[in-house]
């Protein structure tokens, strides 16, 4: 899962996939900005509130925001300290924060 992928990284994972097997493009899941990332994302992790606030969720869990997979618990010590000090700024800063 790429997020807030700039657009030349996604016009050129388009050309890419198109060389890769069916499975294998269906490994990789790449969000450009905006709204359709976080519908997206709040798909793929099982709703809003479990969206790092930093991309746009909700998500300001104690200690900073873990990237979760929605079959297991959240995975601790994922993001860097600078990461978690972002995602704490925009949870507080949602204006001028979200994408």
């Amino acid at each position: 899962l790429v997020c807030n992928a700039p657009w030349s990284f996604t016009s050129a994972w388009s050309v890419v996939r198109l060389f890769l097997d069916t499975k294998t493009q269906a490994k990789f899941k790449v969000l450009g900005k905006g709204k359709e990332q976080l519908k997206a994302l709040e798909e793929a992790l099982g709703g809003i509130d479990k969206v790092p606030a930093f991309l746009g969720g909700e998500c300001v869990c104690p200690g900073g925001c873990v990237c979760l997979d929605p079959a297991h618990e959240p995975t601790e010590r994922v993001l860097t300290d600078a990461q978690v000090r972002y995602a704490r700024f925009c949870f507080a800063n949602r204006e001028s924060c979200v994408p």
